[in-house]
């Protein structure tokens, strides 16, 4: 990451778009929501990971045609996973905080990064989870795929009970999608070489439950902020080889908590209970586990959003 000048960063946004054979209509519609936000000295990086075709060209045009200035390209040649990809982003970056985005996900309105940023300021936060409208696309038409919400349980951070919301994330696994996190720059590219240098490729998120564990806790914004291409990537696809290497970067990320110096009495109480986890059985005795289980098959928590309210900016970011 290139070095603040003055003591001050040149932006105060970057935007990292990480690709991988990504869809021409998605990646466009993803750079216009981050080009249209108002009121955010803001860079967007795409970081491509090594696509035979990585619509080069495409983004130029977009940024040409929008006269849209502070922007980078990586595209590196090899393939080397999600987490390498979105390193070679944020090295790169400038800005004091990091939004990063997939193909196909997108900002929910102009106004959304102002809004976020200015709520991470005010609560001393640095990094904070926003609220997800998961959606699909069905004969050109947008639809909403699920209205269950993530994380289950706000209400720690509501209180500002910074126990109970470590708790919840790092061993009941009540954790915010990867789309719907902003990071202070420095922070989430510190935490993702850590993920690297232990193995793991893909699943970047992880980081956040690092932080927690660590006690760097994260606020919540809340707002609908990010629409989710629901069931394409990683997390909510079906593919069961993709569940066991996800499942084997998760065991990874709880060797590195256990390999942390000198932990305290509630880290060596998370660590405890997140190690049992690994057993299906064992699951059972996990303070909190049963009770989050039964409240997210028979009460879950439901983001109540209608699409059509969204229209005109869905449409202008198409």
């Amino acid at each position: 990451m290139a070095a603040k000048a003055n003591g001050r960063y040149r932006y105060e946004l970057s935007a990292v778009v990480v690709t991988y054979h990504p869809e021409s209509e998605g990646l466009r519609r993803t750079l216009l929501s981050l080009i249209r936000q108002e009121g955010v000295r803001m860079e967007i990086i795409v970081a491509d990971d090594g696509s035979e075709d990585n619509h080069e060209a495409e983004i130029r045009r977009v940024f040409d045609d929008t006269g849209f200035m502070d922007w980078k390209l990586v595209m590196n040649t090899e393939n080397k996973g999600t987490i390498r990809n979105l390193i070679s982003g944020l090295e790169q970056a400038e800005g004091e905080f990091a939004k990063v985005l997939a193909p196909g996900d997108f900002l929910a309105g102009a106004d959304v990064m102002r809004g976020w940023l200015d709520d991470m300021r005010e609560k001393g936060s640095d990094w904070s989870f926003a609220e997800t409208v998961n959606y699909c696309t069905e004969n050109s038409i947008d639809r909403i795929a699920t209205e269950t919400a993530q994380p289950v349980y706000v209400r720690p951070y509501l209180e500002k009970d910074r126990q109970r919301a470590r708790w919840n994330y790092v061993v009941l696994d009540d954790v915010a999608p990867g789309c719907c996190l902003t990071c202070r720059t420095a922070l989430q590219l510190q935490y993702a070489k850590e993920l690297a240098e232990a193995g793991n490729r893909y699943a970047e998120d992880y980081m956040y439950r690092l932080m927690m564990y660590d006690g760097i806790i994260g606020s919540y914004y809340p707002r609908a902020a990010v629409f989710y291409e629901y069931g394409t990537g990683i997390s909510t696809g079906r593919s069961r080889e993709w569940a066991n290497t996800i499942f084997e970067e998760y065991l990874r990320m709880n060797r590195l908590m256990a390999e942390r110096k000198k932990p305290d009495a509630f880290q060596q109480r998370m660590l405890k209970y997140a190690l049992q986890k690994t057993s299906a059985f064992a699951m059972i005795f996990v303070p909190g586990k049963l009770r989050r289980f039964l409240k997210l098959q028979l009460f879950p928590r439901k983001l109540k959003t209608d699409l059509t309210e969204s229209d005109a900016w869905r449409k202008e970011c198409s």
